[in-house]
């Protein structure tokens, strides 16, 4: 190289002959001689070239003509970025913030490639070094280097969150068109990062760069009509931008998509496609997706018959991923025998790992096998523990679940105060058991003074939720006048709905609104219901039969005794 270019060269202190050689590099590689090219450029890289070493650093990330080696080519790029080389700085921050792994094939013969790779085989993440190296690009007007140093203040990478200087990097890159910055100040903009949320300017982010096609930013511009974030919600639009982002294969809007298939939501219905594309996001390994195919094969649909044991394969590969939600109906699966056999040790094994995320349904369910001593020992301590923490998150049974444990001394001092206090929390939640036992608490004083009031307003709400033994207590209430004004018919009226729920004690009751409570008493009829309760087990029955009909047979002929080993039915 000679004249202008040669006089230019030298002026600023780099060598005509290794331009030449870099060059010619160059050349090769795009020949295809990857073997010829790498040998220049580490000639040239070991002589201090930055772009040799860029160059090399690319050979060692790709292995073309050289064995490729990730460490290797961190310690290339490294070196150029040191000599200012911008696309090192910035393609050495991209590899430090997500590192590299070793092959797999070589993962388990370390000690024997350790030889061949002294630098090793992988590259571990440092988003300290990657946040550094990005800001040095960055603030050269690397507009790639812009938007990952915008991510990395977003998402707390090497140091603290700064959502603030984040959308300074994502702002300066986005007014260059680059997708993944405009992609990423929409999603500050959207989640109130940056003050009130903005969807408006948001889903503009989102589209330009699903224009620019980022497969992300037209999922969340498909969740963003999906939800009317920004405007009135458009099912039809939510499925177009969800069907943009599947061709690009983003596997989280397949399983959306696929959703608004199976419920005819923004399309006409179509189950069998809704199910395709839940499987082709499962098979990129989405757990969600493979839980909804479990849902779909459990249910089964109009057009076909549920299948258990595909729900089962489904709620399993899940589950070992560690979908929490798979692993809890996974494990319910083994309580029922649907599509598993029966187990209740692997029931309660795959419960525990789900409890262990914090699945409150899980912890519950778990809590109360625990209790019962079910897929294992009894564990009265654990069980509490489990059932407050599903409690904290909203999961009414286990509020119930902790007033009987309370009110029966179950691991714990019997405390009937507490009991009745957790009975309140459930009831107020919905819970009709609780209901039954708040009002049994306020009849007895159990816990609660006495009031037959309040007896009466959480024994009817129970009574009417189908609790048989509150409409056995609003029935005596009704008949005896406790809370209320006496009410035979009405007590009649609960004490029969409690009959056909197969309550001994309701025929009792009955028996006694007969021969006793009633003013125009029906002895004969008062007698029928003690001996049918006395048949059924109740012994209260069986000793006022006796006492109030001491000459009768404890059966009348039109009771037949009850079948051998067979509980008594009315």
């Amino acid at each position: 190289m000679s004249g202008v270019l040669g006089k230019l060269c030298t002026a600023v202190g780099f060598d005509t002959d290794d331009a030449s050689k870099l060059a010619k590099a160059r050349r090769l590689l795009a020949k295809g001689k990857d073997g010829k090219a790498s040998r220049l450029f580490v000639e040239l890289a070991r002589a201090g070239d930055a772009e040799a070493q860029f160059e090399l650093a690319r050979l060692y990330q790709t292995g073309r003509g050289v064995i490729g080696s990730p460490p290797d080519a961190v310690m290339w790029l490294r070196r150029a970025a040191e000599q200012d080389h911008i696309d090192a700085q910035y393609l050495l921050a991209a590899v430090l913030t997500y590192g590299a792994r070793m092959p797999t094939e070589m993962a388990n013969d370390t000690a024997a490639y350790s030889v061949l790779f002294p630098n090793g085989l992988g590259v571990e993440p440092d988003h300290t070094e990657a946040r550094r190296w990005a800001l040095r690009a960055a603030e050269r007007g690397h507009v790639e280097a812009m938007a990952l140093a915008g991510y990395l203040f977003a998402a707390g990478w090497g140091g603290e969150a700064d959502p603030s200087t984040a959308a300074h990097w994502y702002e300066r890159a986005a007014t260059q068109d680059n997708p993944q910055a405009l992609l990423g100040l929409g999603t500050l903009l959207a989640g109130g990062w940056l003050g009130e949320p903005d969807h408006h300017r948001a889903k503009e982010l989102y589209r330009r760069s699903a224009e620019l096609g980022t497969a992300t930013a037209a999922h969340y511009l498909g969740l963003e009509h999906l939800y009317g974030f920004a405007a009135k919600r458009d099912e039809a639009e939510a499925a177009r931008w969800f069907q943009k982002a599947s061709d690009l294969g983003h596997s989280d809007a397949q399983r959306c998509l696929g959703q608004l298939y199976l419920h005819g939501m923004g399309v006409e219905r179509n189950i069998s496609l809704g199910e395709t594309l839940l499987r082709r996001s499962a098979l990129f390994g989405d757990a969600e997706a493979m839980a909804l195919l479990g849902d779909l094969h459990q249910n089964g649909t109009p057009d076909r018959q549920a299948n258990p044991v595909e729900a089962a394969n489904w709620y399993r590969m899940g589950a070992e991923l560690g979908h929490r939600a798979s692993q809890r109906l996974y494990g319910l699966l083994f309580l029922t025998g649907i599509g598993v056999p029966k187990d209740a040790g692997l029931a309660r094994t795959w419960l525990t790992r789900a409890a262990d995320q914090g699945d409150p349904e899980a912890q519950y369910r778990l809590g109360a096998m625990l209790t019962e001593g079910i897929g294992g020992e009894q564990d009265f301590k654990a069980a509490e523990a489990l059932f407050k923490s599903a409690a904290s998150q909203g999961v009414t049974n286990a509020v119930y679940s902790l007033g009987v444990l309370a009110q029966g001394g179950l691991g714990r001092i019997k405390d009937a105060r507490q009991a009745m206090e957790w009975y309140r929390q459930a009831a107020e939640q919905g819970s009709a058991m609780a209901k039954f036992r708040l009002g049994a608490g306020y009849a007895a004083g159990d816990g609660v003074p006495q009031d037959y009031d309040k007896a009466l307003v959480w024994t009817r709400q129970a009574a009417e939720a189908d609790i048989a033994l509150a409409q056995v207590n609003l029935g005596r209430f009704l008949m005896q006048g406790l809370g209320c004004d006496p009410d035979f018919a009405e007590a009649e009226r609960w004490l029969r709905k409690a009959v056909d729920a197969g309550e001994a004690v309701a025929m009792t009751a009955l028996g006694e609104l007969y021969a006793h409570w009633r003013p125009d008493r029906n002895m004969e009829e008062g007698r029928h219901w003690l001996a049918r309760g006395a048949a059924a087990g109740d012994h209260r029955a069986a000793s006022l039969l006796s006492s109030i009909f001491p000459e009768a047979s404890p059966l009348p002929p039109d009771v037949p005794e009850p079948a051998e080993g067979e509980p008594s039915r009315a």
